[in-house]
């Protein structure tokens, strides 16, 4: 059988933890020294971007050091032989860095004039990682000749036909 650990979690994003395999034969006791384990992770990665890692058993036991990339929930399996086991983990954002990126949804909007849309706006660090929802904070517009109104900031509601590109700030 094969029992998988990680020594930390939560864990922040740019941090590492130590994935640990335990496998035993059938009767509960180590596997032979060698056996090799290969780990995988869903996010993250085991150093140098690689999602797969192999390493060999010592007394039953194989480790992986994981390096956790981007806040989220990343989910760590480690097999040997026909034998798996995986764990999650939790990835919280790590301070974040300066601010990089603003997204607006939705991305795209299909409107008949008249009708209206509400936008939202997240802004990201370098990393990727969410720093805050910052609708409320938000100046949305869109270009002078589409014409339409603003209502409470956020919500667009259009005037004429044609293709616009809205913007945040």
């Amino acid at each position: 059988s094969l029992a998988v650990a990680v020594a930390q979690s939560p864990i922040a994003a740019g941090s590492t933890t130590t994935v640990t395999a335990t496998v035993t034969d059938a009767y509960g006791n180590p596997v032979a020294d060698g056996t090799a384990v290969t780990f995988t992770c869903s996010a993250g990665d085991f150093g140098g971007g690689a999602t797969t890692y192999t390493a060999t058993t010592s007394g039953g036991v194989a480790l992986a050091s994981y390096s956790a990339t981007v806040q989220g929930t990343a989910t760590l399996v480690a097999t040997a032989g026909g034998a798996s086991d995986s764990a999650q983990i939790v990835v919280t954002a790590e301070a974040p860095g300066p601010p990089a990126r603003l997204e607006i949804a939705p991305s795209d909007a299909s409107l008949i004039a008249g009708e209206s849309v509400t936008y939202s706006a997240e802004l990201y660090d370098g990393g990727g990682n969410l720093i805050d929802v910052v609708t409320a904070d938000t100046t949305f517009s869109i270009e002078a000749s589409a014409g339409g109104s603003w209502l409470g900031g956020a919500t667009y509601v259009s005037e004429k036909a044609g293709t616009w590109t809205v913007t945040g700030r």
